[in-house]
């Protein structure tokens, strides 16, 4: 009682996010006290939306849900309150995923649900701490096997919605998904094929992404397509700046060279090894050691 009181004395102040804190430790019902349950409207009508929709983040909420609203319920809210929504989930990644499809499919092209509305969905959702420590590769364990293989899916439909969301969306997956998750190990193939080369080169700078034989097949096409000609001059076309970046990426993680394959490097033209070298000199490249 006394811990409420307290709340409602932050709920009438001045700092709007101290109003939103006050607002969410609040509990309403039939057994709350009248003084309670009064508040609720002052919540409701606060001018600051944080404070507004807070209630939206609350286990009742929640509970009446089974966690989130139907995508056409989700949308016909007013775009804090879903963002009230998504803010307080750390699961149901494949709910998430239904209802960005959906907005993708019938929201965006009415202009109902915009690009950067679905990038902070997707941004209050991922970018916090508690959907990373959700996911932390350290909290596999083999005494969950159900709860690992939901959590799997859960991540890789996330990850099937990159080549799908527009604009920003797309990087905010790109940048903050975890790589892997409960028994699912690295991205999905499909996904990394379907990538533009921006989007390829900003997944590939990656430390925790492995893709090793995409990085190594990027790496042998840019050996194997030199020309002395293709030097870099000034007036260059775009495009092949960005496609040599797109190499610098890819051999910028967990890119290592056996034996052979660099002995394959030593046997090209002078000019185009000298290079390939300096290209590799400056990656996170594992080279071969001698093994006697």
């Amino acid at each position: 009682m006394a811990c409420n009181k307290v709340k409602l004395i932050g709920l009438k102040g001045k700092n709007a996010y101290v109003r939103y804190l006050a607002a969410k430790g609040l509990s309403f019902g039939e057994y709350s006290s009248e003084e309670v349950n009064a508040v609720k409207e002052l919540i409701t009508n606060d001018s600051e939306p944080l404070v507004k929709y807070s209630l939206y983040e609350t286990a009742d909420f929640a509970a009446a849900w089974h966690g989130l609203p139907d995508p056409k319920v989700f949308f016909s809210l007013v775009h804090d309150a879903r963002l009230a929504i998504v803010r307080n989930l750390t699961g149901a990644g494949e709910k998430i995923a239904a209802i960005i499809r959906y907005a993708v499919d019938n929201c965006l092209q009415n202009g109902t649900v915009t690009e950067k509305e679905l990038f902070e969905i997707l941004l209050d959702y991922i970018n916090k701490k508690e959907f990373k420590v959700r996911y932390k590769e350290d909290h596999l364990s083999y005494d969950d096997p159900c709860g690992q293989v939901l959590d799997g899916k859960n991540i890789e439909a996330l990850w099937d919605l990159v080549p799908k969301v527009p604009g920003p969306g797309a990087y905010v997956l790109i940048l903050s998904l975890p790589a892997s998750a409960g028994f699912s190990k690295d991205i999905p193939k499909k996904i990394s094929g379907s990538l533009d080369n921006n989007q390829l080169e900003m997944l590939l700078q990656r430390e925790d992404v492995e893709l090793i034989d995409l990085r190594k097949k990027i790496f042998w096409e840019y050996v194997d397509a030199y020309k002395e000609e293709d030097d870099l001059e000034d007036d260059q076309d775009s495009s092949d700046m960005l496609s040599d970046m797109l190499v610098d990426a890819a051999i910028s993680q967990n890119f290592t060279l056996t034996h052979e394959e660099f002995a394959k490097i030593l046997t090209k033209p002078e000019k185009q090894k000298i290079k390939i070298l300096e290209k590799l000199k400056s990656a996170e490249v594992t080279l071969p050691v001698n093994s006697q």
